[in-house]
């Protein structure tokens, strides 16, 4: 069963999420953990693969002029997992309706339970590349992620 998604305030990032949110490697994040005492905390996972919340993250990048404007890719994935959580794949299911219908596919109700700011977001997305490749894109990061937290609900990217 899905579980709800934590708010927004309560969401916690990976090192490899932090990279991608600052536009560095996560090498560079490795660093900035060891060389900065402020930098924030870790909140769950383990020593080796550790979380941290998104909020204090965004906040310490900020006051070390560290952040910059993510890609709108980024910004549509973080959404999805923030509305979503465990429920992403139905996210990205109507994400792909909505597109579909964008382009003259056939009317899906899936496109309909999409946050307006996700659904606007998508197709800005879309129209700077293409809706098949905004859907390739998150079906990768979503067999990244998921392979990431070792979950065994990993499928091929081919399905």
């Amino acid at each position: 069963m899905d579980q709800p998604a934590p708010p927004a305030d309560d969401q916690l990032i990976s090192a490899a999420d932090i990279a991608r949110i600052a536009g560095v490697t996560r090498a560079a994040v490795s660093n900035w953990r060891r060389r900065h005492p402020d930098f924030p905390a870790p909140a769950a996972g383990t020593r080796s693969s550790a979380l941290f919340p998104l909020a204090a993250v965004r906040t310490w990048l900020e006051a070390q002029h560290k952040s910059q404007e993510q890609a709108e890719d980024v910004q549509l994935w973080d959404g999805l997992r923030s509305v979503y959580g465990d429920g992403i794949v139905r996210g990205m299911a109507a994400i792909a309706a909505l597109l579909s219908d964008a382009e003259g596919g056939a009317s899906s109700q899936g496109s309909e339970e999409l946050d307006p700011r996700i659904a606007d977001l998508a197709r800005r997305t879309a129209a700077s590349t293409s809706a098949a490749d905004v859907v390739a894109a998150l079906a990768a990061r979503c067999s990244q992620a998921t392979r990431r937290t070792a979950s065994d609900a990993v499928t091929s990217a081919g399905l």
